[in-house]
């Protein structure tokens, strides 16, 4: 049904395109803009790529091909982990120069604080929240859209620090000792890296993850960049980490 769903979409966004050539649109920019998010999320488990998540992710690959490369009649955005939609696309038909790479950065700090204080916060209370986030929209999701009656201060930063939290301690859970000390040290180095401003960005290169590892999750806490190095997801996940980080690794005095 999915398979389906899909095909039907860009059936209907190429019949759309002619409709619009026919009333004097340009061709280029005729083609509608067909937008997936997430899409990495079809293979990433390997239970769900098994059940046909793989199939419908190669399947969208050769409909992206057809539709946007072959015939122009649409314009495809694929959204999510960028390395991990690289690395995977290349093994199918929509592989190489097929796609042209893009980074959304993250709103600027002024601007998200500005509209924190719109919704009540104070200017202490706003700039707090994004010391400890970013400004990750996604994170600060309730309290930008509800304001401070819904969601005061306090709890928010409750909320924020528990959810990434529970992301390590699920992370951490999954795992036995030595590779509790492996991804420690990882985790450190990415730290360190970050700190350094990438300077050290070979040491977190997907190429050094140590081999026992490789089979773990780590999209929850880390995000692995196109140049195939991990940063962490999130201001707030490097904060936490620096808060946690004792329960996990073993000091070294």
């Amino acid at each position: 049904r999915l398979v389906y769903a899909l095909r039907l979409l860009f059936e209907s966004a190429e019949s759309l395109y002619f409709e619009r050539v026919r009333e004097g649109i340009a061709q280029e920019h005729a083609a509608p803009v067909v937008l997936f998010d997430e899409v990495q999320d079809l293979i990433k488990d390997d239970r769900l790529a098994r059940a046909g998540g793989k199939y419908v992710f190669e399947y969208l690959g050769t409909l992206l091909v057809s539709y946007c490369v072959d015939r122009r009649v649409a314009r495809g955005v694929v959204a999510g982990s960028s390395a991990m939609l690289s690395v995977e696309y290349d093994k199918t038909v929509a592989s190489g120069a097929r796609w042209v790479h893009h980074y959304l950065d993250d709103p600027d700090e002024g601007a998200v604080m500005a509209q924190l204080t719109s919704r009540g916060y104070t200017a202490s209370e706003a700039r707090g929240m994004v010391e400890l986030c970013g400004t990750r929209l996604r994170l600060l999701e309730k309290p930008l859209r509800d304001g401070v009656d819904v969601v005061d201060h306090a709890t928010f930063m409750q909320s924020a620090i528990d959810l990434a939290s529970s992301q390590y301690s699920d992370l951490f859970s999954a795992l036995e000792a030595p590779d509790l000390e492996l991804l420690g040290s990882f985790l450190d180095s990415v730290e360190e890296s970050e700190s350094n401003g990438g300077a050290a960005a070979v040491r977190v290169n997907l190429r050094n993850l140590p081999r026992r590892l490789r089979d773990l999750d780590l999209s929850k806490v880390l995000y692995l960049r196109y140049n195939r190095t991990f940063v962490f997801q999130s201001r707030l996940h490097r904060n936490v980490w620096e808060k946690l980080r004792s329960e996990y690794v073993v000091s070294e005095s």
